[in-house]
């Protein structure tokens, strides 16, 4: 057991929590809030296999076969004036072409990483707000292995009056291989 480290712990999860829920309260006007930490988690998982005939008139009829094994975790959290998603996924990919003459097979492995949110300021006013990260590995019969990152974040100003709706917002993502986007 090493006290600094618990006491580094305390201050930024215990401590710092504390002053965030009672930031959020004062400016909700005082309402209070529903805090469960956390609101709630969640887990899923997914396998798929496919198999699609795809006929060329310049090359042999190849058949397609796919086989994908995905899943994801995170933990929500709700109040009455913020609401907040983080969650991380996982998918691994196997795609084989054949035909009578040739063959391609193509793995890949994809990881996600979110944070995502909603500010509820004030009546009818709300702040979007999230950001990712992505890694991407893949290799095939005839490429060398190869990554990508990704990364990304936003944010969007709402204002709803009924069935109306007024919205402004900026986002940016990022790619390893070819740079910044707005």
């Amino acid at each position: 057991f090493d006290i600094a480290r618990f006491q580094r712990f305390f201050e930024i999860h215990v401590a710092g929590f504390a002053r965030l829920a009672r930031l959020l309260v004062a400016r909700s006007g005082g309402a209070p809030l529903s805090l469960f930490y956390p609101s709630s988690a969640f887990v899923d998982a997914r396998y798929a296999q496919s198999e699609a005939g795809i006929d060329f008139s310049f090359a042999n009829d190849y058949v397609q076969t796919t086989k994908q094994a995905s899943g994801r975790a995170g933990l929500r959290y709700t109040s009455d004036v913020l609401d907040l998603t983080a969650a991380y996924s996982l998918a691994d990919t196997n795609r084989a072409y054949d035909s009578p003459s040739f063959g391609y097979a193509y793995d890949s492995r994809n990881q996600q990483a979110e944070l995502r949110g909603k500010w509820k300021v004030a009546g009818p006013v709300a702040v979007l707000f999230g950001a990712g990260h992505v890694w991407d590995r893949y290799e095939g019969t005839f490429d060398a292995r190869q990554t990508a990152r990704q990364a990304n974040g936003y944010l969007l100003a709402d204002v709803t009056f009924g069935s109306a709706n007024i919205a402004a917002g900026a986002r940016i993502d990022h790619h390893s291989r070819f740079g910044d986007a707005w």
